[in-house]
């Protein structure tokens, strides 16, 4: 598909028309908010937005001659939208936990990391001003308003615009979960310090599922998870069953000193070798 011809020097061309016409870098047509900005950056301000080139007041005419609204408008059907690709913050609880953080724990600051498309002219993070302008970047966001810390679920927004317009906003919300933990041990006591020490952790509201482990040396499979969540069913090479709820009310302290009660499971069997585990 190719660009339109623009022929802004005729009597009675209508920028309307040629912004309507005009051709995004993907394809797509200019939206209404894309051909106002361009109408602003014209300085076509007749109000109702439709204009031709006599339209404009003499001294725009000066700045902008046709050939150069034509320059613009070129420019424009290249145009590639300016889009949040990624966006997440890191709360200090590892990487598979971004935009998460412990129930017990407390927050002062969290690290915002994005993805973009291009690179912006603008970024603002919460109002916060960023003056790293690049494609991919971190900012470290601090409490934001009154609060001295975040104890309980909070939104963060980032911002970005580029020399045309501004892109759609992206808003995460980070959410306080309690975790759920699994991993290979011996046949032991539990404790808090035995569950934490089982070496993972995914905070979720909801249990992890397709688990992958190699369980040797005479241990066994252990998977422990919140009280408030349902029983679990497990499935392991198509076959369901195999674990045992060791404790179905355990009183659990996690890291940050909350306690709760937990529903403990065990495999049936040591040494089930390489499995991947179906949790529901």
């Amino acid at each position: 598909m190719s660009n339109p011809t623009y022929k802004l020097n005729q009597t009675g061309d209508d920028i309307q028309e040629i912004l309507d016409n005009a051709l995004l870098k993907d394809g797509s047509n200019l939206s209404e908010e894309e051909a106002s900005a361009l109408r602003d950056k014209l300085g076509v301000t007749n109000g109702g937005g439709n204009a031709n080139i006599n339209d404009l007041s003499t001294s725009t005419k000066e700045t902008w001659s046709s050939h150069k609204i034509e320059d613009e408008l070129k420019k424009a059907s290249l145009y590639e939208k300016l889009t949040i690709k990624e966006l997440k913050a890191d709360t200090g609880n590892g990487d598979r936990n971004y935009d998460k953080a412990e129930i017990g724990q407390t927050l002062e600051s969290v690290i915002v990391q994005w993805g973009l498309n291009k690179k912006p002219t603008k970024i603002t993070i919460s109002g916060n001003k960023v003056d790293t302008l690049t494609t991919t970047g971190q900012f470290t966001l601090d409490v934001i308003g009154d609060a001295t810390d975040w104890t309980s679920d909070f939104s963060y927004t980032l911002e970005v615009e580029d020399e045309l317009m501004k892109a759609t906003p992206k808003t995460n919300t980070i959410k306080f979960c309690n975790g759920i933990y699994y991993g290979v041990a011996p046949n032991e006591t539990v404790t808090s310090e035995f569950i934490i020490a089982l070496g993972n952790r995914i905070l979720s509201d909801s249990k992890v599922s397709g688990i992958k482990a190699n369980v040797t040396n005479n241990n066994y499979f252990w998977y422990c998870l919140p009280k408030t969540m349902e029983e679990c069913k497990f499935t392991v090479g198509g076959f369901t069953g195999g674990f045992t709820e060791i404790h179905s009310n355990f009183q659990f302290t996690n890291g940050s000193g909350y306690t709760t009660y937990y529903r403990v499971y065990r495999s049936d069997n040591p040494s089930l070798g390489e499995i991947t585990l179906t949790v529901s």
